[in-house]
């Protein structure tokens, strides 16, 4: 039977046996001390209980009688849990992710996805061009930086802040190797395969960056960049330049 006070919580067990006799009721508690003669009890059982009660800060009470049988009660402090509270979860974020390749595609949604982002997966340049022009806000920008038919989506990068200001880029690519020409400070390079891992530890850094229109267009310094990629920033060439 189980009851309860305003401070503490009582378990009673109550047989209707022989009972105990003052001697025994004297070592009932007692390590190993046992009154069978042929089950081979170990004398442990009560010790036990005991232990366990007084660990817990409670105590235990025994009532017993010969004839009358015997009454333990366990009691226990009350423990009052402070009521639950949930934490509202992060708000779903926007994400263009521009990837011609399906494994790649499939690993970055992967990582987006646990990180709340709430995808829009293009697979053409061309796709992802108008997308960014319709006007959708975004809060990130993810493209592979080697696209179909010889295309760069660093291409599209200064028009995706021209449209969504305070949005963050990452660009990934298995070719760093071939980018020394290009520095895009505030941008984060995530080499191929982009496993959930790398994202994570991407977005983590960049979250933390100044407003990448700022960068941009020069208002502040562009942030130290972590991993040991070079950077990427667009060389006009003369030819861009009318000259």
């Amino acid at each position: 039977m189980t009851s309860q006070t305003a401070d503490e919580v009582w378990l009673t067990m109550t047989d209707k046996g022989h009972g105990m006799s003052r001697a025994v009721f004297a070592q009932a508690v007692d390590p190993f001390f046992t009154t069978r003669t042929t089950s081979g009890g170990t004398g442990l059982g009560l010790s036990m209980v005991y232990g366990f009660a007084k660990q817990s800060g409670g105590d235990i009470h025994i009532d017993s009688q010969p004839g009358d049988g015997t009454t333990v009660r366990l009691i226990f402090p009350r423990s009052i849990l402070p009521e639950a509270t949930t934490t509202p979860p992060t708000p779903l974020r926007n994400a263009l992710l521009v990837e011609d390749d399906d494994a790649d595609l499939t690993l970055a949604k992967t990582g987006l996805e646990s990180a709340r982002y709430r995808l829009a997966p293009v697979q053409s340049f061309t796709v992802a061009k108008d997308t960014i022009t319709e006007g959708q806000p975004f809060d990130l920008l993810l493209p592979d930086l080697h696209l179909d038919h010889g295309q760069r989506s660093i291409d599209l990068v200064a028009s995706f802040v021209a449209h969504n200001p305070d949005a963050i880029v990452i660009l990934a690519s298995g070719r760093f190797h071939d980018t020394n020409h290009f520095d895009w400070g505030p941008a984060r390079l995530v080499d191929k395969p982009m496993t959930p891992q790398k994202l994570t530890r991407a977005l983590q850094q960049l979250s933390s960056l100044e407003r990448l229109s700022d960068v941009v267009q020069g208002k502040r310094p562009a942030p130290h960049r972590p991993f040991n990629a070079p950077r990427c920033r667009f060389v006009r060439s003369r030819r861009d330049a009318g000259g």
